[in-house]
């Protein structure tokens, strides 16, 4: 509710037993007054109204950059009012999360209702987005989403649906490959094609490992040796979270023997 604004000055006068209530200012505050005995003792009653804030909820969709088909699940999002801790969500597997019962913003009212949403964690393999400041107006009827931050990185697109913003947002692979047939190109992508991925800011080489210091990839071996493998899905590609650093891709398996991988090794 909003807060009641203004005062109220009083008196309570007694004429031989018999109470009443003088209101010295602040009329327009109260609604009515009624007076009562309560165990004999006179009471004198005030009824004032607050005003309900208007709500909204938030449903967001989380997706790859330009890429609506993939759906992320597990960006971690805190959300902000004043600084405080409104809430917390995950994705789920359709990429879905949401905030209920958030408060619009209207015109002339002293209350605080501009949001900070913060990507605390990304999805695996994808960079964190910067922080959205919005608030939620209803104008003519329709509810208006209304960024207030200026670090725009891509396009948002939202819908209204009754009392609900529903919100897409997209993550950036911070690296991804995709494997596809030397001679048919993006016509024919390749699944299940191992890789191993060496970090090579120095001269020894190293596994690589994600913004978070944890190495990239799955322990198996492969012709005798050790690996910590990425493989690409059945689309014919993978994404992974990577540390700034120059880097060495190994391709060390196939998707059939009829592929020649010698000497596929790429720098980046």
């Amino acid at each position: 509710y909003y807060t009641k604004a203004g005062e109220i000055k009083f008196q309570i006068l007694n004429n031989n037993g018999n109470y009443s209530l003088k209101i010295n200012s602040g009329e327009d505050i109260i609604k009515s007054t009624e007076s009562t005995y309560t165990n004999g003792i006179p009471t004198l009653i005030l009824y004032m109204e607050n005003e309900r804030i208007p709500t909204f909820n938030l449903d967001i969709t989380k997706i790859e950059k330009d890429n609506l088909e993939v759906l992320l699940q597990g960006a971690k999002f805190r959300l902000y009012r004043d600084e405080k801790l409104v809430g917390e969500a995950i994705s789920n597997e359709q990429g879905k999360l949401e905030f209920k019962n958030l408060y619009q913003y209207e015109e002339g009212k002293d209350f605080n209702s501009t949001y900070t949403l913060t990507e605390a964690e990304a999805p695996n393999g994808y960079t964190t987005m910067k922080d959205i400041t919005f608030r939620v107006q209803n104008v003519d009827g329709i509810l208006k989403f209304i960024e207030e931050s200026n670090n725009i990185e891509s396009p948002r697109s939202y819908e209204v649906v009754e009392n609900t913003i529903k919100l897409v947002l997209e993550n950036s692979p911070s690296f991804k490959l995709i494997k596809v047939d030397g001679e048919k190109k993006e016509e024919v992508r390749l699944p299940n094609t191992k890789f191993v991925i060496y970090n090579i800011d120095t001269d020894e080489e190293v596994p690589a490992v994600d913004s978070k210091g944890n190495i990239v990839g799955i322990k198996e071996t492969i012709d005798r040796n050790e690996y910590y493998t990425l493989t690409t899905d059945s689309n014919g590609e993978f994404t992974v979270d990577l540390a700034e650093g120059f880097y060495k891709a190994i391709e060390v398996k196939a998707n059939s023997e009829k592929f020649d991988i010698t000497n596929q090794t790429y720098y980046f």
